[in-house]
């Protein structure tokens, strides 16, 4: 994990911003336009120059998972998604070609299996949580979550990571958001 962890740190550290793109790989999304936080199914693309982040739904491993080179679509594949135009949303438009100051992650990993069904030792690393600080204070959340949205006051109740969840994003509105719980799994 710690290659995984300064290969992603180096590319986001003091880099500048220069486009966040989301795709939603389902017919509706939620928004909370009070609270400046969405949540997807599908994936979020950020560009430093040249360079590209991606954290998608991996079609093939029926999780999320991240790349730095393919973009979104060799993570979701033949799944229908549409590209939604967040950046007209003045908290993440604000965020374009600003400086990163501060990075923090959450990690989760995966194991593959092999041809007899027989789980791998190797471990697959992704960032299951993402906070970003730029340099005009503002604060980007990136997660993979699950969690129940309480109709009265849209307020997201419980949040916890997981690879298998909703793709979160939030702009100066941090959640608190616990680790998914092991007890009683085998």
């Amino acid at each position: 994990m710690e290659k995984v962890s300064k290969q992603l740190t180096d590319l986001f550290s003091n880099s500048k911003l220069s486009d966040i793109e989301v795709f939603n790989a389902a017919p509706n999304y939620f928004e909370i336009k009070e609270n400046q936080t969405w949540m997807f199914k599908g994936g979020v693309e950020l560009s430093f120059g040249d360079q590209k982040f991606t954290l998608a739904w991996d079609y093939g491993n029926d999780s999320y998972d991240f790349n730095l080179e393919g973009g979104v679509k060799s993570l979701l594949k033949d799944l229908d998604y549409y590209s939604v135009d967040i950046k007209q949303a003045e908290p993440i438009s604000e965020l374009i070609g600003k400086t990163i100051n501060n990075i923090e992650f959450e990690w989760e990993f995966y194991q593959d299996f092999n041809e007899d069904g027989e789980m791998m030792e190797e471990k697959f690393y992704v960032p299951v949580g993402i906070k970003l600080e730029f340099d005009n204070k503002n604060i980007l959340q990136i997660a993979t979550i699950e969690a129940q949205i309480k109709a009265e006051g849209y307020e997201i109740i419980d949040p916890v990571y997981n690879l298998c969840g909703d793709l979160l994003i939030s702009v100066n509105n941090e959640i608190e958001i616990e680790q998914q719980s092991m007890e009683g799994e085998y």
